[in-house]
């Protein structure tokens, strides 16, 4: 269970409980919010204590989280959040595997499953006083020295994804209203995107020795640097050399009332 909503179900479960007592006529309404204070001290109090014997990530300051490469050979990432700013990005250092900005607003979990590290990020508002990170951005970086495959979810969010130095496999975007850039991967052989958008904006960025084959199924508009992706027969824009390319994208994007720009 996710530490922040079991605090605000035993606030609400005891502040209904003060309400009972005060409709019974046991307590008066003045004393009822009067105990407000109190009661979010004592339940604070009790969930920092929880967190202190239930470490689920190694804190390295009161702002940030870093989970070890250990042995792993693969590494399996879910990221979530609702609202707010996300940088996600290489550059965790040598046997890091996920390192990144932390908040009240946050849950991380890892674990161990068959040399596969498997890591999910629950992340709440980034941009909401006392919640949200240092910065008012949630950064995430992951290591280069692994496989990675990507799941995210996204509401109305303002994302970065820098994949360029990751060997991403695979990438799975499920998105609402948000403002995304894609950095795809420079070197990781074959990877897989599929993407589903709403009222977005998408800024898809293809470095130079990647090839790409784009599908796209969606109402609106859609700019597509065709000097490199031209339009092939069966309706996708692709890279001449994408069938013999030693990296390439395989990119499924379907789309709501969304911008796309691919370049």
């Amino acid at each position: 269970m996710k530490r922040g909503t079991f605090f605000w179900g035993l606030f609400l479960l005891v502040l209904g409980g003060l309400f009972l007592l005060q409709a019974s006529g046991k307590i008066t309404l003045s004393q009822v919010w009067g105990s407000i204070g109190p009661l979010a001290l004592i339940l604070g109090g009790a969930v920092v204590l929880s967190n202190a014997f239930h470490t689920r990530y190694n804190l390295e300051a009161a702002n940030s989280f870093s989970i070890p490469l250990k042995n792993a050979r693969r590494l399996n990432l879910k990221f979530g959040t609702g609202m707010g700013k996300v940088l996600l990005s290489g550059g965790a250092p040598a046997e890091t595997a996920v390192r990144g900005s932390a908040g009240v607003g946050m849950d991380v979990e890892s674990t161990f499953n068959d040399e596969t590290l498997e890591v999910e990020i629950n992340a709440g508002p980034s941009v909401l006083p006392g919640l949200g990170p240092e910065g008012d951005t949630w950064q995430v970086e992951l290591t280069d020295s692994l496989p990675v495959a990507l799941d995210i979810d996204a509401g109305a969010v303002n994302m970065e994804l820098d994949l360029r130095p990751l060997k991403v496999t695979s990438l799975k975007f499920d998105g609402g209203a948000c403002q995304l850039t894609l950095h795809l991967p420079e070197n990781a052989g074959h990877t897989r995107i599929k993407m589903e958008m709403g009222a977005a904006s998408l800024q898809v960025n293809t470095p130079s020795q990647t090839a790409l084959r784009l599908e796209y199924e969606g109402p609106n508009a859609l700019d597509v640097d065709t000097t490199r992706f031209p339009l092939a027969a069966d309706g996708a824009y692709c890279s001449p050399d994408f069938d013999t390319a030693a990296n390439k994208v395989d990119l499924r994007l379907k789309g709501g009332a969304t911008s796309v720009t691919v370049r």
